[in-house]
């Protein structure tokens, strides 16, 4: 699968339109709530499940308020997982100046 356009809309929902050839066989949506001061590797993230509209080729989940980063992982039939770019969650500006 190839990762496209991605955002969080109005509501708190973030959408990741794909491309793929073959069936996703899962997506979920991975948060944290550290600063963006906190190195990658020492930031604690939690999966969320996804919803995957095929129609739309395009996956969604809602971002909980006190996230401060997001991105998607989505998985094709062959368990081959592809991740999105990091988006900023609703409590970036909040978590930046702490």
């Amino acid at each position: 699968p190839e990762p496209k356009e991605q955002a969080i809309d109005q509501n708190g929902v973030a959408v990741l339109t794909y491309g793929s050839e073959l069936p996703l066989s899962g997506a979920e949506l991975l948060c944290c709530k550290d600063s963006q001061a906190v190195p990658n590797v020492k930031r604690s993230w939690v999966a969320l499940p996804a919803q995957i509209d095929s129609a739309k080729s395009a996956v969604s989940a809602k971002v909980p308020q006190d996230a401060t980063l997001c991105y998607f992982n989505i998985f094709d039939s062959r368990k081959f997982m592809v991740s999105s770019k990091l988006m900023d969650g609703p409590a970036k500006d909040f978590a930046n100046k702490k």
